[in-house]
């Protein structure tokens, strides 16, 4: 895929100071701690995400969830299935699989769909193995496709782009890839997507540690 189009694609997706309007102002200046600062955003993104997911605005809902997942993905509430006598109208914020199911058949423009491809994977895997092994291969498709647009737009990454912030980065793709590869059985693939990934960010704890943790386990 061509640099020019990778960027037309990606343009369409939504940047957090784009999303102004749909953070709470209460959650500003609570916290110096950056990552505790993300969170708190990306909450706030996801659960705008999920008000958009259950109206059926789907076109919406993606890219807000998508974003938040790679911002923090422990702003993510999901659920596998919701119990039969769930009543959604009361609490709307729980991105179940059926719905993720939707969101990621739906045809939104830009990377929100790969992106909740991985999202979907990175779930099952921890929560239902047996259901996420059938989703892992579109998983990595998801990643291969992101890592080749970035590769040929590397302007993807860098936070002061339009494109999601620099949310979008390789070194966290690889790590996502990583997890996959351990889930398949592959720990020297793992191993290789993480050194990968610390070569172009050297203090990437949380690539150095899982590593450290495949190379003991």
């Amino acid at each position: 895929m061509s640099a020019e189009l990778c960027s037309s694609v990606a343009l369409q997706t939504h940047r957090i100071d784009e999303l102004g309007e749909l953070i709470r102002p209460s959650l500003r200046g609570k916290t110096d701690d950056p990552m505790a600062k993300n969170y708190e955003v990306a909450t706030q993104i996801f659960l705008n995400g999920m008000k958009f997911a259950r109206s059926g605005d789907y076109d919406a809902a993606a890219p807000l969830i998508s974003h938040a997942f790679l911002l923090d993905d422990q702003s993510v509430e999901f659920a596998t299935a919701l119990p039969s006598d769930f009543d959604i109208s009361k609490n709307i914020f729980i991105l179940d699989y059926e719905l993720l199911m939707k969101l990621t058949q739906h045809e939104t423009p830009g990377f929100a769909v790969p992106i909740l491809s991985i999202l979907m994977t990175h779930y099952l895997v921890s929560t239902h193995p047996t259901l996420g092994q059938s989703v892992i291969g579109s998983a990595m498709g998801a990643v291969d496709y992101l890592l080749r647009c970035i590769e040929s737009d590397p302007g993807i990454e860098d936070p002061e782009n339009s494109i999601l912030g620099g949310c979008l980065n390789r070194k966290k793709l690889l790590r996502d890839r990583s997890t996959f590869h351990i889930a398949m059985g592959n720990r020297k693939q793992a191993i290789k997507d993480l050194t990968k990934a610390l070569k172009i960010d050297e203090f990437y704890t949380d690539a150095r540690v899982f590593r450290a943790n495949i190379w003991v386990g």
